[in-house]
């Protein structure tokens, strides 16, 4: 986890940026909350069954700057990239046995669409650990006041604003 916080600075993720969270329930999805948490960044629950208009919805409204997805998420946030440019950073978490058919179709269609939104960064949750590992010697975690956010929880039925929670 150290290093994946690590990565989300050398990815030029400040304190209070906001970061989606995409997949069905799985450890990575935990990994990746803990992981903002510790270096004091905003999360963003996208729902999984909610489709790729919600995403872009929240994506949209709360400005996301990265997202830690499941690999068959890919393609959707790369088109929600596209026309949103404050998605900058795309993490793909590990494919687990079960996703195998529908992240082989993500990655063709990713594959082909990648080209649309150049300043957009798809890399792995690996890639994204080897990187913070090259800077995690020099990383400390940014410690939250009382003011920060710590997450913005949109439910089912949101057409609005999102809830927010501060930390204590």
């Amino acid at each position: 986890m150290h290093t994946l916080c690590a990565a989300s600075r050398a990815l030029g993720l400040e304190a209070q940026a906001r970061v989606g969270l995409y997949s069905a329930n799985r450890p990575e999805w935990v990994i990746g909350e803990q992981a903002c948490f510790t270096n004091n960044l905003v999360t963003v629950p996208l729902y999984d069954t909610l489709g790729p208009e919600s995403a872009e919805q929240i994506v949209s409204q709360a400005t996301l700057q990265a997202v830690i997805c499941s690999a068959d998420k890919v393609a959707s946030l790369v088109a929600i990239a596209a026309r949103h440019p404050c998605l900058r950073v795309v993490i793909v978490m590990p494919t687990q046995p079960f996703e195998a058919k529908a992240t082989a179709a993500a990655a063709a269609q990713s594959s082909s669409s990648s080209s649309s939104s150049s300043s957009l960064r798809v890399m792995s949750m690996g890639e994204a650990e080897q990187l913070g590992a090259q800077t995690a010697a020099t990383f400390t975690h940014t410690a939250p006041v009382a003011t920060d956010y710590c997450t913005f929880c949109y439910t089912s039925g949101t057409t609005g604003a999102p809830k927010a929670s501060r930390e204590q």
